[in-house]
């Protein structure tokens, strides 16, 4: 896999933080939507609040809106082979809300494993 973009919005009304992120899956293996549970995505930043720097590992949830500390599949393009099944040549947009929400320009790294334990992982700031 290939982390391709991260994007951070951060809703300064209620102290949280969305963060988009485009996977590409450039191997032969596919992902069915069943092992979606499966995927690790770990997250490490700087809140808006407070000195400490948070690691944490997000829980994936199937809904389209994650709580928070949760992230979501939103998307698979094109996704026209198995649908709802990320496959070879396809990209998945994950989506995680993060509370507390990450500090302003500050650099942060988020960590995405797949079930077979292929990796990728990438530093982004807001």
């Amino acid at each position: 896999i290939e982390i391709e973009n991260i994007s951070v919005t951060n809703t300064d009304s209620d102290n949280r933080s969305l963060i988009d992120v485009k996977v590409n899956n450039t191997g032969a293996t596919k992902v069915l939507r069943t092992d979606f549970e499966h995927i690790d995505v770990f997250v490490f930043y700087a809140p808006s609040l407070g000195n400490a720097t948070i690691h944490r590992r997000l829980a994936y949830n199937d809904s389209i809106d994650p709580a928070d500390n949760e992230w979501t599949v939103v998307d698979i393009t094109p996704d026209l082979v198995n649908p709802r099944t990320f496959d070879p040549d396809e990209q998945m947009t994950i989506r995680a809300r993060i509370y507390p929400a990450i500090k302003g320009n500050s650099t942060s790294w988020l960590k995405v494993v797949m079930p077979n334990a292929v990796s990728d992982a990438r530093y982004f700031t807001d």
